[in-house]
């Protein structure tokens, strides 16, 4: 028999989980900087006619892992999107997804650009990501430092983090924000 008590309603509403969401949070964090990388696997895909977002477009999602220069010990992973269709922005240059997919060539060395040997060679050589921490915040719980990041519009900013920047990092995570890990550039380990 175990000394185990059953928990009530009451003590579950009452209960507090700051703690435990901080630390999960916390454990998301990549500081901005540079990384080695190993894609872990890639799912591909084609959006359909009239998606939302990318209408049409062959992608492949890669599930990137960081580690520290020694290339053993893990720092995070993350999420990012590569294309070998070329879309354009608003300012006539190539999109970050098209981006990333031609310095995903150049970093891994891939025999072909085709996108057949370009992914297949991210799976097996390592290359380098630069990365950026950032928060997107609502105008209200801008840290200080970042007073000159409020929008005209007043709608959520986005802010970029740099490795020291512990203070700006803990009032951010304190107030239940994520941070979003974003992929800035690939290229071969030097």
């Amino acid at each position: 028999m175990t000394d185990a008590t059953e928990i009530g309603m009451d003590e579950l509403f009452s209960a507090t989980t700051d703690e435990l969401f901080k630390a999960t949070v916390e454990e998301k964090v990549i500081k901005t900087g540079t990384y080695i990388t190993r894609v872990a696997g890639y799912t591909r895909r084609r959006n359909a006619d009239d998606a939302e977002y990318n209408p049409g477009r062959a992608t492949a999602s890669l599930n990137l892992v960081f580690f520290e220069e020694d290339g053993k010990t893990m720092v995070g992973n993350t999420f990012c999107s590569v294309s070998w269709e070329a879309r354009y922005t608003a300012n006539g240059k190539i999109d970050p997804q098209a981006r990333r997919f031609v310095e995903l060539y150049t970093a891994t060395g891939a025999p072909e650009k085709n996108p057949g040997s370009v992914l297949e060679a991210s799976l097996k050589i390592a290359f380098m990501s630069r990365v950026r921490e950032t928060y997107v915040v609502s105008p209200d719980d801008l840290h200080p430092t970042h007073a000159g990041k409020v929008r005209a519009d007043g709608k959520d900013s986005w802010v970029v983090l740099q490795p020291d920047d512990d203070e700006e990092r803990e009032h951010y995570i304190s107030l239940g924000y994520e941070p979003r890990t974003m992929v800035d550039r690939f290229f071969p380990i030097r």
